[in-house]
Parts: structure tokens; sequence; C-alpha cells
């Protein structure tokens, strides 16, 4: 259903059906015909994640370049509890926004991470997911090194609404998968992810899908060196090149040569050993923090609590229950 900015409620979550390369790939590796989240604020304005940080933006300027953008509700705004919770805490995070950073090739390396993905039917597939695991991996430790922290554009609007009221007054979390969050009661499917370099395995949930790089990831026998690269514009051409080239590949039923340049080391007989090693020193990097702000001593829950949104993509949120579809906005 179209719909029109008066038709929104502060507190709506919108999920953009984006055109770039990028969101293409994040959209069919995903599942999901969604490509990026922001969190409509009232008057005009939408909180995002962007490069330069967490920020407000007019909407019709959030939404430009996009084919589409769907709003979803939380079940408590339809039933008539204040959102103010919501919107107070996305405030805070806003108020510290130049803290943090994102790019969409962060959330192409987390769907090739934890999505499960069939790396064995093209070795162009394998060689997008190389390239986007390792330019992101780059580009969280260069952010680092800036005193600044990632924060995915999904993963704010979790955030917003998860860390809103204490566990005990909660009643805005947001449902992913199976699961509300990382400690209510017993849990099914609970998998255990060790990150490259932890002291101890994590639970991690329905956001880690069975079969993906992230799930069962080989066991390390010695230290990664992560390979660092330059997120110029040749690197990111290449990676438009390669996934233009995949997405003419599943067009066509075959299987082409990649034509493109190799800036970052590998070939075409890259193995889902090596790709699974990328993707767990990527993981690793993404939760850095996280991990070091807990002594070893620390139980699974509380630190699973914390690595959750990390992993949380906009089509999670689209298949979220917590949410019911408003309409589509159209630029």
């Amino acid at each position: 259903m179209r719909i029109t900015e008066k038709d929104l409620k502060p507190g709506d979550v919108l999920l953009y059906n984006g055109t770039s390369w990028i969101a293409w790939a994040i959209k069919h590796l995903d599942g999901r015909n969604v490509s990026h989240a922001g969190l409509y604020l009232g008057n005009g304005r939408v909180g995002e994640a962007l490069f330069r940080g967490i920020v407000v933006n007019p909407l019709s300027d959030s939404i430009r370049g996009c084919k589409w953008v769907k709003a979803v509700r939380h079940h408590a705004s339809d039933s008539g509890d204040d959102m103010e919770p919501v919107l107070h805490h996305a405030k805070e995070i806003l108020e510290r926004g130049e803290r943090y950073a994102f790019e969409q090739i962060m959330l192409l390396a987390l769907v090739c991470s934890a999505r499960k993905i069939d790396y064995k039917s093209s070795v162009t597939l394998k060689k997008i997911a190389q390239y986007a695991i390792i330019g992101a991996e780059s580009f969280l430790n260069q952010i680092r090194a800036e005193g600044r922290e990632p924060m995915i554009c999904s993963e704010f609007v979790y955030r917003s609404f998860d860390e809103a009221l204490p566990p005990d007054q909660d009643r805005y979390s947001i449902q992913i998968g199976s699961h509300k969050n990382a400690t209510e009661g017993p849990q099914k499917r609970r998998r255990l992810f060790r990150p490259f370099g932890a002291s101890k395995e994590i639970p991690v949930f329905s956001a880690i899908e069975p079969g993906s790089l992230l799930a069962a990831p080989p066991v390390l026998t010695a230290t990664a060196t992560a390979t660092t690269v330059a997120l110029s514009e040749n690197f990111m051409g290449e990676l438009e090149d390669l996934i233009q080239q995949y997405h003419d590949e599943i067009g066509t039923n075959r299987r082409g040569d990649i034509v493109c340049g190799t800036t970052i080391p590998g070939d075409d007989a890259i193995s889902i050993e090596e790709l699974a090693r990328s993707a767990q020193s990527f993981a690793d990097t993404l939760v850095k923090q996280e991990l070091l702000a807990y002594a070893p001593a620390t139980s699974a829950p509380a630190l699973s609590q914390k690595i959750t949104p990390d992993f949380i993509t906009p089509g999670d949120l689209l298949k979220s229950t917590s949410l019911r579809e408003v309409g589509d906005l159209f630029p």
C-alpha cells in the first residue's frame, strides 16, 4: 500500500530497497528485498547510520534514490504504548553519533558471513564474499584508528528498541527469528560461535544461520593475519563489477570467469576454508570492543546480549513478528 509522510508515526522503522549494485547483492544474498534501515523520529526526520555517523536527515533526503521504503510499526505503538522511551534512547545514540561509522560493505560482509550461502555454486560469488569481508575488516580497522566505532544501520534501529527500558520493564525489544533477546528463558536452536582469538564460545542466535561461514567456523591452528586493503574507488569498482557479473551469471544460468582485477590476494580456486577464516577474522574485529569490555569469567548470556545486535540485518527487521507493515513510501 502506498503511503505518505502523514501516515507515519514516530518510532516507525523504515526499510529501504536500495538501487546500487552492493544493495542488490545484500538483498539477493540476504533473501529479503531491503538493504538499509532507519528510524522515523517524527516531524519529517529520520535517524540512520551513515559513514559520517548516526545522523538525522530529512525524510525526503533519506529516501531519495531508493525504489521504495517500507514502513513497519512495532506492536507496542499499535497497542497505544508511548514510544518516547525508544525515541529517547535513539536520541542518546544520535547525540554521540560522530563516534560511529557505517558503510554498506560492512552489511554485505555480514550477510556473506552470517547467511547460509552456496559458495560452491559460483567462483564469482566466492570472490564477492572475499572482497566484501576483507574490505569491511579494513574499514573497521580504519575507523577504529580514528577513535570511532562501527554501527550497522539495522543495529542502530534494533538497539533503540532493545535498550529503551531495563530488562524487567521491557516491552519494546524486537523479536529476531525465534528469540526476543539473548536473556529470555531457555533458548531453542542455540549455537556456539568462537570469534577468532576469543577465550570462550559465545551463544549466537538466529541472526547467524546454520550452515553459514560463522555458524561452524573451522578450527584455526595458527594466528590469522588480516589482509588490509584501501577502500579506493578502484577497489569498490572491482567489487561492483563482480556483483554485476554475478547478477548476469544467475540471470543467464551460466558460470563465467572473473574478468576484473585482483586487488586482494586469492584466485579462482579460493577455498571455503579460506573464506570461513576471513569471515571469522571479520567477526572478531566487529565485536572486538565488546569482547574486551568483559572479563573472561563473564557469563555467556550477558556477552551474547551485546553481540547479537551486531549481526542483525535490515532483512531480519523485515521478518520480525514484532513489526507490522504500514505501507510503502516512494521518493
